[in-house]
C-alpha cells in the first residue's frame, strides 16, 4: 500500500508515516533543485572571464594567468599559501604579483 507523506511539522516523521510506523521519505515540497546554466550563460561567463584577465594583464603584464586557480580547491589552496606566507615566509614572487592587483 502507498501512502504519501504529509508533512504537519517541521520534523519528520510526518503523521502518515507514524501512524503506519513506516519510515518517512518526505520531500520538502518547494525546494526547487539548481537547474544547470545554460550554453548561452556559460557563453557569457567564459567572455565575462576573457574580459577580466585581459584587464589583469593590462594592469600587471607580469603575471603569468596560468597560475590562476581554476577550481575552488586551487583557489583554497592559494589563500592558504598566502596567509601562510604573509606570516611565516619570503612571498612567491607570483603569488605577490597576484595580491597587488
Amino acid at each position: 500500500m502507498k501512502i504519501k507523506c504529509m508533512m504537519n511539522s517541521d520534523e519528520p516523521p510526518c503523521e502518515a508515516c507514524k501512524l503506519t510506523s513506516r519510515d518517512c521519505k518526505f520531500e520538502h515540497v518547494g525546494v526547487k533543485r539548481e537547474k544547470p546554466p545554460s550554453v548561452r550563460e556559460v557563453e557569457q561567463l567564459k567572455r565575462k572571464i576573457a574580459q577580466l584577465e585581459a584587464v589583469l594583464i593590462r594592469l600587471r603584464p607580469q603575471i603569468d594567468l596560468s597560475l590562476l586557480p581554476r577550481t575552488n580547491d586551487q583557489a583554497k589552496t592559494m589563500a592558504n599559501a598566502l596567509q601562510d606566507t604573509s606570516s611565516s615566509h619570503p612571498p612567491d614572487p607570483q603569488i605577490s604579483l597576484l595580491t597587488k592587483i
